[in-house]
């Protein structure tokens, strides 16, 4: 459960009077980037131990598993990078992320400046 809503449950509960805020839930966000064994993180862990892993092999694994391409259903928080073929999307709360693959590292591009992970 999303703390802010918890804590607002619990406020009402005790009968403590406050003025309910309104949020964004991103657990399915978080979901996409930390669930094990098949978020991105845990396949980026696979991926570097694998001896034929590559970024290829990798990005390939994302789209297969949530992009459009994906054998059960796209996720509603990731995409395919339409000018990239080496690159994904997270759709964050705040906005849109897309992340580069380039030798078992991600390079995320916010407002076009390149941050290294």
């Amino acid at each position: 459960m999303h703390l802010f809503k918890y804590e607002q449950e619990e406020y009402k509960a005790e009968g403590i009077n406050n003025t309910y805020v309104e949020f964004t839930d991103n657990r399915e966000c978080l979901e996409l980037i930390e669930r094990k064994p098949l978020g991105l993180l845990a396949i980026l862990d696979e991926e570097v131990v694998v001896p034929k892993g590559s970024d290829t092999t990798l990005i390939a694994k994302f789209h297969s598993n949530f992009g459009p391409d994906a054998k059960e259903k796209q996720h509603k928080h990731y995409d395919k990078d339409k000018k990239s073929k080496d690159a994904f999307v997270v759709k964050h709360y705040a906005g849109d992320v897309t992340y580069e693959v380039r030798g078992t590292t991600l390079c995320v591009c916010v407002n076009r400046r390149f941050e290294w992970s």
